[in-house]
């Protein structure tokens, strides 16, 4: 069995203990190295940590310790599912196992259902918004699952079993792309290829406000931020917000 990226695989305490094998990301989050660490204790997991990346960490694993077949926690909307059946061969240029796929064909939903049917414990990130986990870096809590907050205060997000369209739980992973020279961070909701904006693969989105009392500075542009946010969870790239004045030309000329 093996646990990489922001999946948790849990088992039941057996006569012989399944060998688990556990990638840990300098980029992890401390919830999900604590959940890992604690669930391999609970269930008397022999649990490898490799401190390498996914290819060099299976390499060097495989020379010292052959294994003909491991478990993964693959499912059909991963981005590394693609051609992948319940039994399939390690890819050309990888060092050569089994790819054990139990639950490839498993919707978001089955997920869900299974984990709260058995109460099976799961990482409480899960419980603030994230639906799908990577890095620090590249994962931010869903935006579908924010509830509105009139008062301003810190944002508040439901649970991941909650997430109405399992087709989306990877619309808080987030891609590095340059647009015009400026570097960001754009939410990718679908998660299945490696997006450029020079391939129109993105959405992009422009945010015009309109009044002059925005431009007085007599209040403050609230709306302009929230939807910046939102639209970036859900996989649009904000490429530029302007505020206008209350100018029915210049407002023409925009829209046309």
């Amino acid at each position: 069995m093996a646990e990489h990226g922001g999946s948790e695989h849990v088992c039941s305490k057996l006569k012989h203990p399944i060998r688990t094998i556990y990638f840990e990301n300098p980029g992890a989050f401390r919830e999900i190295n604590a959940f890992t660490y604690e669930t391999a204790e609970t269930y008397d997991l022999q649990m490898e940590i490799i401190r390498l990346d996914f290819k060099s960490g299976l390499e060097a694993l495989l020379k010292e310790k052959p294994v003909k077949a491991i478990f993964l926690g693959t499912r059909i909307g991963d981005p590394n599912a693609v051609g992948q059946e319940q039994f399939s061969p390690s890819s050309e240029g990888w060092p050569p196992f089994m790819r054990v796929n139990p639950i490839l064909d498993w919707s978001y939903r089955d997920v869900w259902a299974f984990i709260l049917a058995c109460k099976v414990p799961y990482c409480t990130l899960y419980d603030q918004g994230y639906t799908s986990i990577g890095s620090i870096h590249d994962t931010v809590p869903n935006g579908l699952l924010c509830i509105n907050n009139s008062s301003g205060d810190k944002e508040k997000f439901r649970p991941a079993y909650l997430l109405a369209d399992g087709r989306l739980e990877r619309a808080g992973r987030m891609k590095r792309m340059s647009f015009k020279g400026r570097d960001t961070m754009v939410a990718v909701s679908n998660g299945l290829s490696d997006l450029v904006p020079s391939e129109n693969s993105i959405l992009a989105a422009s945010i015009i406000a309109v009044g002059d009392e925005l431009l007085r500075g007599a209040v403050n542009d609230q709306l302009g931020p929230c939807l910046s946010r939102k639209l970036h969870s859900i996989g649009w790239a904000v490429t530029h917000r302007a505020v206008i004045p209350n100018d029915v030309r210049r407002i023409r000329a925009l829209s046309d």
